[in-house]
């Protein structure tokens, strides 16, 4: 009860009475932005992979907070969600459903021996000064922001991607980020931004590309079994096939000369 109130309290803390006055960062680069999505990432992945396919990726701003982080990470690394599924997320997938609890009160040991096994060893130079993380942080006036863009090691960067996930109950214990207690990013911005360009990306509310059908609260933290990760991979990749202007307004760079969007979609 207490967990839940503590929960509540934030909640609308976060978005309805504080006031933020954090500078925003103003850089002259496409970027994109992927908000929290609970247990439904592989919709954002899609929308990654129609990116990687149709633009050029190379010198983009990529931000992310909470389970965005998942797309946020494999678009900075130049890879797709699909390869990432097959190989990483049926382990997730049978770890955790055997738990009683599923990803709730358990050691985030599991989560990052899972990233340490699939980042190259170079991973946080190539996202350091171009994938944007949000962690939520606790001060003595209530939450406020963190944008973490550089990272001195692989260990950094997955500190920041268990911090901006860390909604309360998920870990038996608070995920420390640099010296300091991180939280969902959710729940200080949800959608991070670097210009007022900044493509969004949102599986539910508003974005420049979001998710067409209702989805239900009870189906939001769901674990997705691996049978169905290419059925929500192959969802955001035909949304986004439909914004390729949305693409070009925010300033992304089309990768083919004669500037015609890549339509198809293949997928075991």
């Amino acid at each position: 009860m207490a967990l839940f109130l503590f929960a509540a309290t934030a909640y609308s803390y976060c978005f309805s009475l504080k006031k933020y006055n954090i500078e925003p960062i103003v850089r002259n680069k496409p970027s994109i932005s992927f908000s929290g999505c609970g247990a439904r990432f592989q919709f954002y992945g899609g929308v990654a992979e129609y990116l990687l396919e149709n633009f050029d990726t190379k010198d983009i701003d990529i931000l992310c907070c909470s389970g965005g982080s998942y797309a946020a990470v494999i678009l900075a690394l130049g890879q797709t969600m699909t390869n990432w599924c097959d190989k990483e997320w049926k382990n997730c997938y049978n770890y955790w459903s055997t738990r009683r609890l599923y990803l709730f009160l358990d050691s985030d040991e599991f989560m990052r021996n899972s990233w340490r096994n699939c980042l190259p060893s170079d991973a946080y130079q190539i996202c350091s000064d171009r994938l944007h993380i949000i962690v939520s942080r606790l001060g003595f006036y209530g939450f406020y922001e963190e944008r973490i863009s550089v990272y001195g090691s692989n260990e950094e960067l997955i500190d920041a991607i268990i911090g901006t996930g860390h909604i309360l109950g998920m870990f038996r214990n608070i995920p420390i980020v640099r010296g300091k207690y991180a939280f969902d990013g959710f729940w200080t911005n949800m959608k991070p931004k670097t210009t007022s360009s900044t493509l969004i990306v949102n599986l539910f509310g508003r974005g420049h590309i979001d998710y067409s059908n209702q989805l239900p609260i009870t189906k939001f933290m769901s674990i997705v079994k691996p049978c169905y990760n290419n059925l929500f991979i192959k969802e955001g990749y035909e949304i986004a096939s439909h914004k390729y202007q949305t693409f070009l307004n925010c300033g992304f760079i089309p990768k083919n000369r004669f500037n015609l969007p890549v339509t198809s979609f293949t997928y075991k």
